[in-house]
């Protein structure tokens, strides 16, 4: 992929419109953008990745912070980038969610988020932001995050990846690579092992308790036996050989105590037939005694019954009377049913003559206050004809008021920001002072530590002179007065590094002078442009009670304005209640007339139910109806007491008959019985029973004792079998799943801490090390190479992606945090650059025909610097453009072509290409 045109519009920090016509920098080579810090460098990647993704390319930056803050209003937002790829050019445009002016109206609307992308040939995808993505990946091979890998190198975050322990460069080869995959089944070997072990032991915790479940009789021979397999103290075997032994010795005891029981069983049924018999016999004679006993009793009660009969007849002419009093008051109450209707009809009249009047007066009063509200509201109307007159003029008023405000209020902004420039003015200039002093002091240092150096050379070679031996510089065979050594003169070593520290210092103190100079144009400008606006503005006034004044003057038109508002709503609101309140005074006209008429056919018709009222209740017995329902109640009462009466003693004539019958019937069929004599002798086969039973008894509670400790060792001999199986096969799984399981999640004892997923990763990193060790070697002159360390510091930590330094130059092995600060950046350059050759590679072989470095080249030296720029101009080779983001100094020296960015006074950046 080629950028062949960007165009941005109020995006970011570019408030206009602005076309990178990306073309003009070539097919190949480098080229810089560069700019102040803050600027805008990076936010021309993040268009582009915008354009393509529909995501910029940083994560702390999202749609809501797209739009430009410096943009006007009515400028819309949109990134549009017309790139190449395979030969073909596409152009795909695409506008963040931002809130826009109302094209119609006042306020603001909600501008939706669009994506459209352009084909060759035409064709247009424009459905879905997401659909448009789906098609730039299609067309690229790659999605977002492999394109942010590949085309962006970002000196910090692989500084990061450079120095990383193993743990956290796992992490990101995670993500790079996408290695979740075997992290999955290190965790799933884990859980599984851990699942397997669990199962283990509940085995093994059942079998436990199974063969604590055994049980054996004391008396047992095999009882001290059975208390050791309780113990744990036998095998499963001879746990198993036991409980078949004790098994066998409860069945042959079962089988005894059955035929102890059968024979029991015979005796205890002749015997209990034997006292039956007795016992029936007895019961009879006990039975025949009571029924005798009870024959004059029940006679007595037949003849009560008979004469209590007797007199309940003789009163059947007191119950036709009362028969005859129920029937004549049932017909009275009807009566008294239309003496209630009419009582409730005269109430209703009379609460409804008093209602109608209560109404007739309420009409009356309001009828009379509707009519004196109305003369009011026609008074008040009169009163307010020709409001809203003054609000127009009083509305231009104040909007010539704000506006002169706004530019007050800009005005003051101005002037904070013209001090804060003068603060960093100062506070550069300090700075540079301060440089200037070092560089100075330094260069001082330099030339004394020069003239002791040159002063040692001296007295080095005047140590070896001799007399009669020529001398190496004049040529005299006498020596009389030789040079001395100093014993604090430096060596070559130390006068370099001084040198060092003066070109150092002296290099600090002329960009803080460039620096200085740059930040006092900028306040020269930005002082004249103020006090330019502030003539027009204020002229002699001052701004804080021209400020007060404007704002006092608004408030006042603004009082004034909604007291004219406020007449206007209440003269609207009198115009259309006028008409409302005749209407209604006219209602309640028609409503006192119709209340009049209507308490006038009431009170006739109240009167009428008064007379029928008072002659119906003279013809009636009682006073009311309640009276009337009471003495029926009683009639019936009385009337129900007597048929009553007559029905129990008819019932206890017949049942007092009938139960003598039945006596007399029992008794002459128990003396037929107890005519039989019996000789059986209950007691001797009473006792014969109680000592079967307790025989019995003893018999079955040690069958039952027999019977328990039966099924319960068959139940514990089939679980512990069945467990012991279980427990044998889960242990056997277990040990192979568990030996993996430490394999996968380096936990093998005395083996080196290297997970599964890590030796995945490994094997990545080892060719990204191949790749990287390419340009390293170049940009360090062969010094140094990066090896990915093989043993771990101790055997307790996990390992395996840690990394080390091969310095070429001493043959040691370090690790890689004790680089220097550049020698760092030359790592992580080319560690970055490795490792994007080997997401290209993992992609299939896709190829981007631009790439981007961001920042990092401060911290060189003019040799590293410049074989930094030839590694990346190898990067080149072919048909790819590479960018670099920087503002350091020296790369604009070293890079013709530039993109150039530079922020404006009044808010926002511009750029602009150099390509000649």
């Amino acid at each position: 992929m080629r950028p062949i045109k960007l165009t941005l519009s109020a995006f970011g920090p570019y408030a206009d419109l602005t076309v990178l016509e990306l073309d003009r920098l070539g097919e190949s080579g480098l080229y810089l953008i560069t700019g102040s810090t803050g600027a805008g460098k990076t936010s021309i990647f993040d268009a582009i990745t915008y354009a393509l993704y529909g995501e910029p390319s940083g994560s702390a930056r999202d749609d809501s912070m797209l739009r430009s803050k410096y943009a006007d209003p009515a400028t819309d937002t949109f990134v549009e980038l017309t790139f190449a790829y395979g030969g073909k050019v596409y152009t795909v445009r695409r506008n963040p969610e931002y809130q826009r002016p109302k094209t119609r109206g006042e306020g603001v609307t909600k501008q939706l988020a669009r994506a459209e992308l352009r084909y060759p040939d035409g064709r247009v995808v424009d459905k879905s932001r997401r659909e448009v993505t789906a098609a730039v990946e299609a067309i690229m091979g790659i999605n977002r995050e492999q394109f942010l890998q590949i085309a962006m190198i970002a000196q910090g975050d692989f500084l990061k990846l450079l120095l990383a322990t193993t743990d956290k460069r796992k992490e990101i080869f995670r993500q790079l690579f996408k290695t979740q995959k075997f992290e999955w089944i290190q965790l799933r070997l884990k859980d599984e092992a851990r699942r397997l072990n669990g199962r283990y032991q509940e085995s093994k915790t059942r079998l436990s308790a199974y063969v604590g479940g055994i049980l054996c009789a004391e008396e047992s021979a095999h009882a001290a036996e059975a208390r050791q397999a309780r113990q744990g103290a036998l095998s499963v075997e001879e746990t198993v050989a036991l409980v078949e032994c004790l098994i066998r010795e409860d069945e042959a005891e079962q089988a005894d105590i059955e035929k102890q029981e059968a024979v029991i069983f015979a005796a205890l049924e002749q015997v209990n037939a034997n006292v039956g018999k007795a016992e029936e016999y007895k019961k009879s004679v006990d039975a025949l005694e009571q029924k005798r006993m009870a024959l004059p009793a029940l006679t007595r009660r037949q003849e009560d019954a008979r004469a209590a009969l007797d007199v309940e007849n003789g009163r059947a002419e007191e119950r036709e009377q009362l028969d005859r009093d129920v029937a004549r008051t049932e017909a009275d109450l009807s009566r008294y049913r239309e003496l209630e209707v009419l009582e409730s009809q005269r109430l209703t009249l009379e609460k409804s003559v008093a209602e109608s009047d209560r109404r007739q007066a309420e009409a009356a009063a309001a009828l009379g206050g509707c009519q004196a509200r109305i003369r009011e509201a026609r008074e008040r109307q009169a009163a307010l004809e020709g409001a809203g007159a003054q609000k127009e003029r009083l509305e231009a008023e104040r909007q010539a008021l704000r506006t002169k405000k706004d530019a007050l209020s800009a005005l003051e902004a101005d002037r904070s920001a013209l001090e804060k420039m003068e603060r960093e003015l100062a506070k550069a200039q300090a700075e540079y002072t301060e440089l200037s002093q070092t560089a100075e002091a330094r260069l001082a240092t330099y030339t004394y530590m020069n003239r002791a150096f040159l002063d040692e050379q001296a007295g080095i070679l005047a140590a070896d002179l001799e007399d009669g031996q020529p001398c190496p510089v004049c040529g005299s065979l006498h020596h009389p007065s030789p040079a001395r050594a100093s014993e604090n003169a430096p060596d070559e070593v130390a006068l370099k590094a001084a040198k060092a520290r003066w070109d150092t210092a002296q290099k600090a103190a002329e960009q803080k002078s460039g620096e200085c100079g740059r930040l006092d144009g900028q306040t020269r400008a930005a002082r004249s442009t103020l006090d330019a606006r502030r003539a027009e503005l204020l002229g002699d006034a001052d701004m804080e009670e021209t400020l007060v004044s404007v704002e006092n003057s608004i408030r006042d038109l603004e009082r004034e304005i909604r007291a004219e508002e406020a007449r206007i709503r209440e003269k609207a609101a009198l115009d259309a209640a006028i008409p409302e309140a005749e209407r209604e005074a006219e209602r309640w006209s028609r409503t006192v007339t119709d209340l009049t008429a209507s308490v006038a056919a009431d009170r006739s018709a109240m009167a009428e139910k008064e007379k029928q009222t008072v002659a119906l209740r003279a013809s009636l017995p009682h006073a009311t109806r309640g009276e009337a329902e009471d003495a029926l109640t009683a009639l019936k009462t009385r009337r129900q007491a007597m048929k009553a009466a007559l029905e129990a003693a008819n019932e206890a004539f017949h049942k007092s008959r009938e139960a003598l019958a039945g006596l007399s019937s029992e008794i002459a069929t128990l003396e037929a019985v107890v005519a039989t004599v019996c000789d059986v002798d209950l007691e001797a086969e009473l006792q014969k029973r109680a000592d079967l039973i307790e025989r019995r008894g003893a018999c079955r509670t040690r069958g039952n004792a027999v019977a328990s400790r039966l099924t319960g060792n068959r139940a514990s001999l089939a679980e512990i079998r069945r467990t012991a199986s279980e427990a044998a096969e889960i242990e056997a799984t277990y040990k192979w799943v568990n030996t993996l399981c430490e394999t996968a999640n380096g936990g093998l004892t005395g083996k080196e801490k290297i997970m599964l997923e890590t030796y995945v990763q490994m094997n990545y990193f080892d060719r990204i090390l191949v790749r990287a060790n390419r340009r390293l070697q170049k940009m360090t002159g062969g010094q140094y190479d990066l090896v990915r360390r093989v043993d771990a510091a101790n055997r307790q930590s996990q390992a395996g992606l840690d990394l080390d330094v091969i310095d070429h130059y001493n043959g040691t092995v370090r690790p890689v945090n004790t680089l220097s600060g550049g020698e760092s950046f030359k790592a992580s350059l080319a560690l970055a650059l490795g490792l994007s050759d080997e997401i290209q590679s993992s992609a299939g072989g896709i190829r981007l025909d631009t790439m981007f470095v961001d920042e990092g080249f401060g911290s060189l030296d003019d040799d590293s610097l410049r074989l930094a720029v030839a590694t990346l101009q190898e990067l080149t080779e072919g048909r790819r453009l590479v960018g670099i983001i920087s503002h350091v100094g020296e790369l604009k020296e070293r890079i013709e072509k530039q993109i150039v960015v530079t922020k404006d006074h009044a808010g926002g950046s511009r750029c602009r290409i150099v390509a000649e």
